[in-house]
């Protein structure tokens, strides 16, 4: 199963404006790694791996945004692409683990 998260932005009581993920919907997907390597950024090495999800189409997964998140299996990944497949069947998410 997977976690949907939505991106909300809030008001911190000094005013500034901070973003908050919040889950939107859980959902049966099925799970497939497609690659894995490290990136050099600032100096420092971090792991990143790319998977491709696959869950039915449903009126949340049609709302579902590249700029939104998913988690699964203790990871949080960014979405990179969404396709259709099939008229209403099925979503194909692409996404890659957030490197912290």
């Amino acid at each position: 199963r997977i976690t949907l998260l939505r991106s909300i932005d809030t008001v911190t009581p000094l005013g500034d404006t901070e973003q908050e993920w919040v889950q939107s919907s859980t959902v049966w997907a099925s799970y497939t790694p497609l690659s894995d390597g490290e990136k050099l950024r600032n100096g420092q090495t971090l792991a990143s791996t790319t998977a491709r999800f696959v869950i039915r189409w449903s009126l949340a997964s049609a709302e579902l945004l590249p700029s939104e998140r998913l988690t699964f299996d203790g990871s949080t990944y960014q979405i990179l692409g969404i396709k259709d497949i099939g008229r209403r069947e099925y979503r194909e998410i692409t996404a890659e683990t957030v490197v912290r």
